[in-house]
């Protein structure tokens, strides 16, 4: 859902219990805004620091590019996983520091005829406007 609100005579978007102004994410937990970039760092190193067991080659942070039937397009960052445990783990991870994450699972059907392959992934419930 989306709403507005204003604060210091700027637009912000409310957006999965965060604000978002331009290119910077209000983070509760953090009490203040923070740049995307920022944030995916902070994603980053909450993941090497709470979740030791897994290899910084176990994950990539991601940007999927997204729309709906308005033509309405955003960003998403999320984090790329190679298997459903590791997905779990940093879903727990960044839910415990209150991060807002859930694990993800696309199915592709473009392998061997009959046979799916599962796509794991940690959506971060951020989205970006894009420009």
């Amino acid at each position: 859902y989306m709403e507005c609100t204003f604060q210091h005579d700027r637009i912000s978007i409310k957006i999965n219990n965060m604000n978002k102004i331009n290119n910077d994410v209000w983070i509760p937990e953090l009490d203040g805004w923070v740049s995307i970039d920022e944030y995916v760092e902070s994603v980053k190193q909450t993941i090497e620091g709470e979740a030791p067991g897994i290899h910084p080659d176990g994950y990539q942070m991601k940007f999927s590019s997204c729309s709906d039937q308005d033509g309405n397009r955003w960003r998403e960052p999320y984090v790329k996983v190679y298997n459903k445990q590791t997905a779990e783990i940093i879903t727990d991870v960044l839910n415990d520091v209150g991060i807002e994450a859930s694990v993800d699972c696309y199915e592709d059907d473009d392998g061997y005829p009959g046979q799916t392959r599962k796509l794991w992934s940690v959506k971060l419930g951020v989205k970006i406007k894009a420009e």
